[in-house]
């Protein structure tokens, strides 16, 4: 299955236009500026598809979602990339909350903050209709090398 990207349309909010629409959308940058971390996100692309084309169809979904131009791990039908928790919500209807890690301490029958968070879930069963006919399905991993160790950021936790 071949597509061509000239074909895809993004949505948009009734009443923007394109110009209006990227200027409501933080970017990946603007988030990281703002002492945000990214949640990294794992593309499997369809079989068959032009996999480089997908990958620029999932970038041009707005600022706040990028993936990396490589394959991952060799493996053509696989991009890796990052999106901010807005673009998490926008695009997948997925919260991602921000959990501390701890560990239960047998001595004393308590949790160990630890330092380290993760999410709450991880879970992405939706995407937007204009990349559907590339994607199989799209996970994010525990926080990795993107997620700084700040403890809180708004719309990440509660």
């Amino acid at each position: 299955m071949q597509h061509n990207i000239r074909t895809l349309k993004l949505s948009l909010a009734p009443g923007s236009t394109p110009g209006k629409m990227a200027g409501m959308i933080r970017s990946l940058d603007e988030a990281v500026g703002a002492g945000e971390p990214l949640i990294e996100i794992v593309v499997l692309f369809k079989e068959e598809v032009d996999y480089d084309l997908a990958a620029a169809a999932m970038n041009l979904l707005g600022p706040d979602i990028g993936l990396n131009p490589g394959h991952w791990y060799g493996n053509p039908r696989l991009r890796v990339g990052d999106i901010t928790a807005e673009g998490a919500l926008r695009l997948f209807s997925a919260r991602f909350v921000r959990v501390p890690v701890e560990l239960w301490n047998p001595q004393d029958g308590s949790y160990l903050r630890t330092g380290c968070f993760r999410w709450s879930s991880t879970k992405i069963t939706q995407w937007p209709d204009e990349v559907a006919p590339y994607v199989q399905s799209i996970d994010a991993p525990q926080p990795g090398a993107n997620d700084d160790g700040q403890w809180y950021v708004p719309l990440f936790n509660g």
